[in-house]
């Protein structure tokens, strides 16, 4: 079980996922130094071949750790998380290509990109962008979750986003699932808890 908190939220990942905090991972990093926007986290679903961005907004209230203090997020409008959403895409399709274009640089790498494809190891970062790329760019099986927690139930704002952004990625042809710890399309594999307590 792989362990992750965003936007304190406790996402625990089973064994048919290997998954990169992409907004901190070394890469990353790098990239956002000349602009690129990044996602929240990238992950592989073995089992399905599948790549899947993971980007996490909570808006329900959390506190402070330290003092018990409460946060109360500001909720953004549809409009601004959808063009949010979509340039954080974007930007991390043009990263995932730039990674993988350095490492065609390397003969080796040209040499044994068909081994690095069929062999069933994952957590090398060559090996895990590598697989990620053949996802998107080969097999065109890239799904992203937005996932959006809010405080209650809002049907109207969560419709509105929902039209937002497949009006901004219908050129992408990229399947997104508009998610929260009530429902989302991972629940067999992933379990996702809110934490009340917040470091920020």
């Amino acid at each position: 079980m792989k362990s992750f908190t965003e936007s304190g939220l406790d996402f625990r990942f089973n064994d048919d996922w290997v998954v990169k905090k992409y907004d901190s991972h070394r890469y990353y990093k790098g990239l956002s130094g000349v602009g690129l926007k990044g996602i929240d986290f990238i992950a592989l679903n073995i089992k399905e071949n599948l790549a899947v961005f993971f980007e996490v907004k909570n808006y329900r209230t959390r506190y402070r750790v330290e003092n018990g203090e409460p946060i109360y997020p500001t909720l953004k409008a549809p409009d601004i998380l959808g063009q949010a959403l979509s340039e954080k895409i974007k930007d991390t399709l043009l990263a995932i290509n730039a990674i993988t274009t350095y490492f065609r640089k390397s003969f080796l790498y040209r040499l044994f990109l068909p081994l690095i494809i069929r062999l069933p190891l994952y957590r090398n970062d060559r090996f895990f962008w590598t697989k990620v790329a053949h996802c998107i760019y080969e097999h065109h099986n890239l799904q992203v979750v937005f996932w959006v927690e809010l405080e209650e139930v809002d049907t109207p704002y969560i419709d509105e986003l929902n039209t937002i952004v497949d009006h901004l990625l219908k050129e992408e042809t990229i399947q997104v699932f508009l998610a929260d710890t009530r429902q989302h399309p991972f629940s067999s594999s992933l379990k996702v808890e809110v934490g009340m307590k917040s470091t920020t």
